[in-house]
């Protein structure tokens, strides 16, 4: 074989390698482009731009009063009226247009008993006035980790 023909072999290869390793992008979305939910707690979208993320419920046990953390999120140009139900407690709030309601300290939303022990999940529904709803299952935890000490009910 000559020189030329080795040189017009291993460039076909070299194209033949280069397109089938370019079709993996092609064929599989691009996972730095998805949205995901790096917490210990849920996101649930409603609509585009109307969310509630990090949704995690903390108790001590099974039937003792629970804490909700998370945020409510409206990336809309208008307000809008959320509602998070979960077991028999819940929140209705208006969060205004571009803004964010962290459950916190100041602004607590409890679960007067929690049907369920830590580790498990529980059902939780988010609606958002004129726009529907969406159910999720909220993992409820304890103190075992510890930066939710501080926030245990």
């Amino acid at each position: 074989m000559t020189s030329k023909t080795r040189r017009t072999i291993g460039s076909f290869a070299a194209l033949a390698a280069a397109t089938a390793l370019a079709g993996c992008s092609f064929i599989n979305p691009i996972q730095t482009q998805e949205l995901v939910a790096l917490s210990d707690g849920v996101q649930v979208w409603v609509d585009p731009g109307l969310r509630a993320d990090n949704i995690t419920v903390l108790t001590s046990a099974e039937g003792e009063t629970g804490v909700v953390i998370g945020t409510l999120a409206n990336d809309t140009d208008e307000a809008a009226e959320f509602t998070l139900s979960i077991a028999d407690g819940g929140i209705t709030t208006e969060v205004g247009a571009g803004e964010v309601v962290q459950f916190t300290e100041d602004n607590p939303v409890f679960i007067p008993q929690v049907p369920v022990a830590p580790g498990q999940f529980i059902e939780a529904e988010l609606s958002v006035a004129g726009h529907g709803s969406e159910t999720a299952l909220v993992p409820v935890l304890d103190d075992t980790l510890s930066h939710f000490a501080d926030h245990m009910p």
